[in-house]
């Protein structure tokens, strides 16, 4: 399989434009999954289209350069609720995602159960830099980890000088409250 216009997008892409509703169990008029007897969003499509379209927009491609698709894997929907996916591009893009209903460890949560995915996108930036990104998403949200992306500057020394005395005079701290 030959993409014809750039990178995998929603809009050009194998994985979607229909598949996943085509070969799902459950495909009506909707993808959504229940997970512990709710209706979720669809998770599974809105990450993979956000990831999709963030390597779509790092990869500059001529209009008619054609990107074969070297490795295509995708298992899921289960009746479980699981899935995973992965493929790989001739530009140089890998990703590979895993999904699963877990219990949900908060308690005021509306549904027992939370979508827990796990992933990583790899690609080369447009001055040829590799960029790789790991994620974990569940129900604390997104949480990506790359060398690529921005740290908080350092706790000012002032600021640590004042939470070690805090630490070491506690007595204090509890006549003020």
């Amino acid at each position: 399989m030959h993409l014809t216009h750039g990178p995998p997008t929603p809009c050009n892409s194998f994985l979607y434009c229909g598949w996943y509703q085509a070969r799902s169990p459950a495909s009506t008029i909707s993808n959504e999954r229940q997970v512990g007897g709710k209706e979720s969003l669809p998770v599974k499509q809105v990450t993979v289209c956000a990831i999709l379209v963030a390597v779509a927009a790092g990869v500059p491609l001529k209009e008619d350069e054609v990107v074969p698709i070297l490795y295509h894997n995708s298992n899921g929907p289960e009746p479980d609720g699981s899935y995973s996916y992965s493929f790989e591009t001739g530009n140089g893009i890998r990703v590979n995602e895993q999904g699963e209903p877990r219990k949900s460890s908060q308690k005021d949560s509306e549904s027992e159960y939370a979508l827990y995915v796990q992933g990583s996108f790899n690609y080369p930036s447009p001055d040829g830099t590799p960029i790789s990104l790991n994620y974990v998403a569940d129900e604390n949200g997104f949480q990506p980890q790359g060398e690529h992306l921005p740290t908080p500057p350092p706790v000012p020394e002032a600021i640590l000088r004042a939470l070690d005395y805090i630490a070491a005079h506690p007595e204090e701290d509890k006549q003020r409250k």
